[in-house]
């Protein structure tokens, strides 16, 4: 599997069949019958280095200024991984690193370099699956990492009352 669904091959076309155009969809009752088919999900683009390129997951310019100054009052509502209405948003600080690869069950994917060491990336489907970061600096070779916002926070608000 890739971090966008199945690993195609050229036995199975590369999208399930609920999203090729003008494929009958699952349960559908006789032969004219057909429900409204979903958008197809996002695409990776191939990159040279890493298996996939994610497609972005970007923020407001305004609010990368503010988490990489250390202003943000909330950076793990930014960082992570977070459901949006696309899927799933991995979004990863890394100031000066050249390259960030998230590696989950269905093999690695490169994240795109927004700006100011912010590295984000859209993965099909809403589960937040298990992920690590292999994480590369100038002249360096690829870190394995855990990202610290891959969790949510385990102080809840009583804790912060007290």
């Amino acid at each position: 599997m890739t971090p966008l669904g199945p690993k195609p091959d050229r036995s199975t076309p590369a999208l399930p069949a609920t999203f090729r155009p003008g494929a009958p969809a699952s349960g559908a009752k006789g032969r004219g019958a057909r429900r409204r088919e979903p958008a197809a999900p996002p695409r990776a683009e191939q990159s040279p280095s890493a298996s996939l390129r994610l497609p972005e997951a970007p923020l407001p310019p305004a609010e990368v200024d503010r988490l990489v100054s250390g202003e943000h009052h909330d950076p793990h509502g930014l960082l992570g991984a977070h459901a949006v209405l696309e899927g799933t948003a991995i979004r990863v600080l890394r100031p000066f690193a050249e390259r960030v690869v998230v590696e989950t069950e269905f093999g690695p994917a490169e994240l795109t370099h927004q700006q100011s060491g912010l590295f984000t990336g859209l993965l099909a489907g809403r589960a937040f699956p298990p992920y690590r970061l292999k994480v590369t600096y100038p002249g360096g070779e690829p870190l394995e990492q855990e990202d610290g916002y891959r969790v949510a926070p385990t102080l809840g608000e009583l804790d912060l009352h007290l």
